[in-house]
């Protein structure tokens, strides 16, 4: 990341977006031909999972056909703080911020003040720390439809962070202990 920039921004990445809309393509045509064989073959239960699966592939489908479209910075991260559209609507600044963490699919932000900076989509709010397993207040975010690395989301919260005291404290005992 280039350490002179005012913030980093990142976007929609377009061949990733482009590649989950095949492959949903695929799926699509495979149900459609489930419901066709189950509907010819007279099997109910064959028919449902092909309707099932075309409502769920589909609706996908149509995610990802807006998010195509969606040329809106999605993920901003400045001296201010951190703004991830998908999650807050608004900008959460540093300070509010407890703790940054890396697992191995995705980065998470925890909250001091979780309920100041409510997560903007149901899903989120309800099943969010459910499907991550991180406990309430945190955040994650997986890199997967964006154009950057979770690597470079990470510098960049590195470089627009504040140090906290206690890193500051670290970093001071290290200095001294190495001068000597």
């Amino acid at each position: 990341m280039n350490k002179h920039r005012s913030s980093f921004e990142a976007y929609y990445s377009i061949p990733k977006l482009l590649l989950y809309l095949s492959v949903c393509s695929v799926i699509i045509i495979a149900c459609f031909l489930l419901v066709l064989q189950g509907l010819s073959d007279r099997v109910v239960p064959l028919s449902i999972a092909g309707v099932s699966g075309l409502t769920f592939f589909g609706s996908l489908g149509v995610l990802v056909i807006f998010r195509l479209f969606n040329r809106r910075e999605q993920i901003r991260i400045d001296s201010k703080g951190v703004m991830v559209r998908e999650i807050w609507s608004s900008v959460i600044p540093h300070e509010s911020i407890e703790a940054v963490g890396l697992d191995k699919n995705f980065l998470w932000l925890c909250l001091l003040q979780p309920e100041n900076y409510p997560a903007r989509s149901l899903y989120r709010r309800l099943f969010g720390n459910l499907a991550s397993g991180l406990p309430k207040g945190c955040h994650y975010i997986v890199d997967r439809q964006y154009d950057c690395s979770i690597d470079e989301i990470l510098d960049a919260l590195e470089h627009f962070r504040p140090k906290t005291k206690h890193q500051l404290e670290v970093e001071r005992l290290i200095a001294a202990s190495g001068s000597d």
